[in-house]
């Protein structure tokens, strides 16, 4: 099993004493690099593009190609973080007051020792390696105002590391112990001529004579992280090793990516400098969230900056931008249900998952992650020659490739790529109750025809009026030109969407306001047909539409005899289908809530591929903006399935899909396309 949700509180639980590598189910996105790299290198003129851009504003476009980080705890929503409360505080371990201090070198003659060469200057510590016979060593001396507190931290942060056997695969370089020495004894010109002028001034602006050291394992061919070594399985290398350091419970405290050598021959890495660490597990420093916010950290490091730079040969400068700093607010609105507390993902997904869609997604507090996503803001720096770019490799692909895919991340409702959402599918709902029939007008109801509404649609809708009301007529009858491809009847079609209507109205669907209000249902009568069939006639005639175009007229029954029917449904002034041009994400997020709203009333759509079903009414007048889905004529219920099963794992799977179209199709696509000064989905921050 494997799911897209962030369950960074559920890991928090249990983390270190769990690793990541462990949980009982793959968390979609922990290790992205197998699933969502794209090929390397990028084509030459599109990989120039995005470094021009990088170079220009100092982020790179394609930063989250390994989509969002699965280990930053989840704090959508107004105040967020509710999730991480109830964490329980890290206990010691049994043993830990056995672990010894690191011991002092006893067998190191310093006199003996010769310095070869400088690994590393700066100004708190310098770096050498060391020869003692036919022994090479790296000695690591402690230097300014703060010597003695970083060595304190680095020196029982390695005793942590010998009592657990961390060193020994490599994780960490192991220590041999400490000692203190005279700098004047050891760094001489005649003795350390490779030491260079720098490091002799750094080393006299101690202002000691002596300075205290670590001796550590060397390690051979090491080279800095950075875009030019950085690979799938370094990545990962840097992560295990981390989480070494943490099941010891020490946290690094200097999570930059100068704390982490690799060997690209070996594809290992390891962490080095422990001058800022914390080993006591009672302070607030080290505590499950912080360990875990140091894992994220490094994941952002290795995925989001590294990898994405690689791609595009950009060397990130100091005045690079954090990507992360370019996502505005959280649109995301807190619902009225708390969010159970989840000690294991599987937990997680039987709250929030299978419960779906008796319990709405949306109504969690605090929401789930990315379902509702943040707003992002780096399309703002687009430079004019990058999109060109894009837009000349997009046509290589017909149109049909679009790399800005990701940019809003993963939709949290999607499971890995052959497996099941649910642990066991329910197979049906645990609280459906069949409604009751829906009202049936009189067959000689008085109708006044007022509009002939769409003329080119699959069956006649009318604008009418009932009394002093207005209503929208959707009439069913017989086709005369039936549709290859649909084998079911226009009396099939009828019932279907007459059986939805009825599951809408009786759970609460049309009330909310998702879909149209329902009036009744009729058979209908000799005048009604003939009403009808005027007002098409009178259309045709009328010149609006080309000669040629087909129009469905009304039949007096259906294939099996009985009478044409209709449904009499709320009128919606003032609605427009939604639309590659009008869509904006905050009505994305009404849809895509009117669509849970109708899966509540135990509803699937079926066609929500036809943007013409879903409608959006301006809000006027100090009213918001409103969401309606409707045409029903291909939805299931569980009283009319359509041949298969219909259960909770169809539902969720028709709202992934809606997700996908819109924050991976639509929002990319308005991206590279738009050419006005504000893109279509932007707003006021």
């Amino acid at each position: 099993m494997a799911t897209g949700f962030n369950v960074s509180s559920v890991i928090a639980r249990r983390y270190p004493e769990h690793s990541p590598w462990d949980i009982e189910f793959a968390v979609y996105r922990l290790w992205p690099a197998g699933n969502f790299l794209p090929c390397n290198p990028f084509p030459d003129a599109f990989k120039q593009g995005a470094l021009g851009q990088a170079q220009a504003t100092g982020v790179n476009p394609f930063h989250f190609v390994c989509m969002n980080n699965p280990f930053a705890f989840d704090r959508s929503g107004a105040s967020g973080g509710d999730l991480e409360d109830g964490i329980e505080p890290l206990q010691s371990p049994p043993g830990l007051d056995d672990i010894l201090p690191l011991q002092r070198h006893e067998d190191l003659d310093v006199a003996m020792l010769n310095v070869c060469d400088e690994v590393y200057m700066g100004d708190e510590c310098v770096i050498v390696r060391v020869s003692v016979g036919d022994e090479v060593k790296l000695l690591k001396l402690f230097l300014g105002t703060d010597a003695d507190k970083h060595f304190n931290a680095e020196s029982a942060a390695c005793a942590r590391f010998l009592h657990h056997g961390v060193s020994s695969p490599g994780n960490v370089l192991k220590c041999h112990g400490w000692l203190e020495i005279n700098l004047r004894q050891v760094f001489n010109d005649a003795d350390a001529p490779r030491v260079s002028t720098e490091c002799r001034k750094a080393l006299n602006a101690h202002g000691k004579d002596s300075a205290k050291g670590l001796v550590l394992d060397d390690f051979p061919g090491a080279e800095l992280l950075s875009i030019h070594n950085i690979s799938p399985d370094i990545a990962e290398s840097v992560l295990r090793s981390l989480y070494a350091v943490h099941a010891s419970l020490v946290l690094q405290g200097s999570h930059i990516r100068q704390s982490v050598l690799v060997s690209p021959a070996e594809q290992r890495a390891i962490w080095v400098d422990f001058s800022r660490a914390s080993c006591d597990s009672g302070s607030g420093a080290m505590t499950r969230q912080t360990l875990l916010a140091e894992f994220a950290e490094a994941w952002h490091l290795v995925y989001q900056r590294l990898i994405p730079d690689s791609l595009i040969g950009w060397e990130a400068g100091p005045d690079a931008i954090d990507p992360r700093s370019l996502t505005a607010h959280s649109n995301a609105l807190r619902g009225p249900r708390p969010r159970p507390v989840s000690l294991t993902v599987e937990d997680e997904i039987e709250a929030v998952l299978n419960s779906y869609p008796e319990i709405d997604i949306f109504s969690w507090d605090p929401p789930v992650s990315n379902l509702t996503p943040a707003l992002r803001l780096d399309h703002r720096l687009d430079t004019e020659e990058f999109l060109r770019v894009i837009m000349e490799e997009r046509e290589k692909f017909y149109g049909f490739w679009n790399p800005m895919r990701s940019w809003y991340g993963m939709c949290p409702l999607s499971p890995s790529p052959g497996t099941p959402y649910f642990l066991v599918d329910p197979g049906q709902f645990r609280h459906y109750l069949a409604p009751p029939p829906l009202p049936q007008l009189p067959s000689d109801t008085a109708i006044d025809l007022l509009e002939h509404i769409c003329p080119t649609a699959n069956r006649p809708v009318f604008k009418i009026r009932i009394g002093q009301q207005t209503w929208l007529m959707k009439i069913f009858s017989k086709d005369r030109r039936p549709d290859d491809t649909d084998h079911r009847t226009a009396k099939e079609r009828f019932e279907i969407e007459r059986d939805s209507y009825a599951h809408l109205s009786h759970y609460g669907a049309c009330d909310a306001g998702v879909v149209p209000r329902f009036h009744g249902w009729m058979e209908l009568s000799h005048t009604h047909l003939y009403d009808c069939n005027d007002m098409i006639r009178r259309t045709r005639n009328s010149g609006a539409l080309p000669k040629d175009q087909e129009f469905a007229w009304v039949s007096p029954i259906f294939e099996d005899g009985s009478l044409a029917c209709a449904l009499i449904i709320e009128y919606i002034e003032g609605a427009e289908a939604i639309s590659f041009e009008n869509l904006t994400m905050a009505w994305m997020d009404l849809m895509m809530r009117a669509v849970a709203r109708v899966h509540g009333s135990y509803v699937c759509h079926g066609d929500l591929e036809n943007w013409n079903n879903m409608l959006i009414v301006p809000g006027r007048e100090g009213r918001p903006d409103r969401a309606v889905v409707i045409d029903f004529d291909h939805a299931m219920t569980p009283n009319v399935p359509r041949g298969r099963c219909l259960g909770p794992r169809s539902m969720l799977s028709e709202l992934e899909d809606l997700w996908v179209e819109f924050y991976s199709s639509v929002l990319p696509m308005q991206r590279i396309l738009c050419k006005e000064p504000k893109h279509p989905h932007a707003v006021e921050v």
